[in-house]
């Protein structure tokens, strides 16, 4: 199979959107945008929408971690790659198709459920709490979870340690290394004591 014009598109924000016969459709790109938007649609703020296209990386695709040109130098090869491609190759046969389909239902997971039992989950939510105290609040990401708060809930869940957010793991070497400072000039101030004696 081969993309078409369309299909080279969606390596940009708003390729897909772009691609669905509709105007009502919405794209937003960086993880703090595409949260926003998930939490407006969330609380129902955002109506009369029938496509939503989110990307983690700014600029889509061609703006991701793994993208060794520079975005806009990306976003211009990617628009010239759109302007020299047919809008399609050819009508694609269902038999090409039926490699790419899915033949099992999709399985519903509750992922926002901390635990079945609800006395549990509510033990849990204090903990994550307790924890989200702790955190510095900055949601940089540098821990793999997109928030603090995601962090508290992955420590609880078991899925991931404190130590993963880098502020918690400076501030825990720091203290090792004033310990280990300390009982080494204990050690060394023993040791002079001793040999003064002898």
């Amino acid at each position: 199979l081969q993309a078409g014009k369309y299909g080279v598109r969606w390596a940009s924000t708003g390729g897909e959107a772009l691609a669905i016969d509709t105007k009502k459709v919405l794209y937003v790109d960086g993880i703090q945008n595409v949260v926003k938007i998930l939490e407006d649609l969330e609380d129902d703020r955002i109506k009369d929408i029938d496509f939503i296209e989110t990307s983690a990386c700014i600029g889509g695709c061609i703006g991701g971690p793994l993208t060794v040109e520079n975005l806009y130098v990306a976003k211009n090869r990617n628009r010239q790659q759109m302007e020299d491609t047919p809008a399609f190759y050819r009508e694609i046969e269902a038999e090409e198709l039926r490699d790419t389909a899915w033949e099992k239902p999709l399985i519903h997971y509750d992922v926002s459920t901390l635990d079945p039992d609800m006395m549990k989950a509510m033990e849990k939510l204090r903990k994550m709490n307790e924890i989200y105290e702790r955190l510095p609040a900055l949601d940089c990401g540098a821990c793999g979870s997109p928030s603090c708060r995601a962090l508290a809930e992955d420590v609880v869940r078991g899925k991931a340690r404190m130590t993963d957010c880098i502020f918690i793991l400076r501030r825990k070497i720091k203290r090792l290394a004033n310990e280990m400072m300390m009982f080494d000039n204990g050690f060394t101030d023993g040791t002079e004591e001793e040999n003064e004696n002898q």
